[in-house]
C-alpha cells in the first residue's frame, strides 16, 4: 500500500506540516497574531525544501541498501565463479594424471626398469636412485637403452651409447637404467622423470607414488 513507502509519508507528512504552519500564519494562532499573507510563499518554498530533503536522504538510503545488496551478491558469484574454477582444474589434473597413471617402474639390483603402460609416448626420461631418509641423490644411472624383446619370447637390452637420458618410449615398450656402481641400501628407492605428449614433467617411484614435477634433485613422496 502506499503508506508503507516511507516517500509517501515523508510528504504526507510535510504537507501536514505545511499546512498546519499555512494555518497558523492565516488564523494567527495561538500567537494572536493578524495574518501574514506574505509570508506564505516563503514558508511553502521551506517545507517544500524540506520534504524534497526528506525524500531525497530515502532515496540516498535506498541506493546504500542497493549498493549493498549487489556487493554481496557480486561476492557470492565471485566465490561461486573460483569453486568452479577450482573443480576444473582438479578435473583437468586428474584427466592428466589419467593418461599417465599405467606407467610402471622397476627396481632391480644394478638396473631400473621403466615400462610404458599408457596410450601415450613419454619422452626424456631419466633415472636416479635417490635416499628414502632425507630425499637427496644416491647414484646417477650410467647409461640406458631400450629393452626389445626377442623372438623366443624374451628380451635383450640395447644400450644407447653416451646417452643416460632416454629421449622416447612408445606405448607398450620399456627401457632401463644401469647402475654399475651401486651400493645396496636399505633407504634406497628408484626415481623416475619423464615428460609426456602434453609437455607436462612426472616423477614416479618405485611405489608407484606419482607427482608432477620438474626438480631432478628432489624426491617429492
Amino acid at each position: 500500500m502506499p503508506l508503507k513507502d516511507r516517500r509517501v509519508l515523508g510528504a504526507a507528512a510535510a504537507g501536514l506540516l505545511a499546512g498546519f504552519l499555512i494555518g497558523l500564519l492565516v488564523f494567527g494562532a495561538p500567537w494572536h497574531l493578524p495574518p501574514a499573507w506574505g509570508d506564505i510563499p516563503t514558508w511553502i518554498l521551506a517545507v517544500g525544501a524540506a520534504a524534497t530533503a526528506w525524500i531525497t536522504l530515502l532515496q540516498l538510503s535506498d541506493l546504500r541498501g542497493q549498493i549493498a545488496e549487489e556487493a554481496k551478491r557480486n561476492q557470492r558469484r565471485d566465490q561461486l565463479l573460483d569453486k568452479q574454477l577450482a573443480e576444473a582444474e582438479a578435473r583437468e589434473e586428474s584427466e592428466r594424471r589419467r593418461l599417465v597413471e599405467d606407467v610402471d617402474v622397476r627396481f632391480h639390483p644394478s638396473e631400473g626398469i621403466v615400462i610404458n603402460n599408457s596410450r601415450r609416448p613419454l619422452v626424456d626420461i631419466t633415472c636416479k636412485v635417490m635416499s628414502e631418509a632425507d630425499r637427496h641423490v644416491l647414484a646417477t644411472a650410467d647409461g640406458c637403452g631400450e629393452i626389445v624383446p626377442t623372438p623366443g619370447g624374451s628380451a635383450i637390452f640395447v644400450p644407447v651409447e653416451g646417452e643416460f637420458r632416454f629421449k622416447g618410449l612408445r606405448p607398450g615398450a620399456r627401457c632401463a637404467f644401469s647402475f654399475k656402481e651401486l651400493a645396496r641400501e636399505p633407504d634406497q628407492v628408484l626415481v623416475v622423470w619423464f615428460t609426456d605428449d602434453a609437455g607436462f614433467r612426472w616423477q614416479l617411484d618405485q611405489y608407484l607414488h606419482l607427482v608432477r614435477s620438474e626438480d631432478e634433485d628432489r624426491y617429492m613422496s
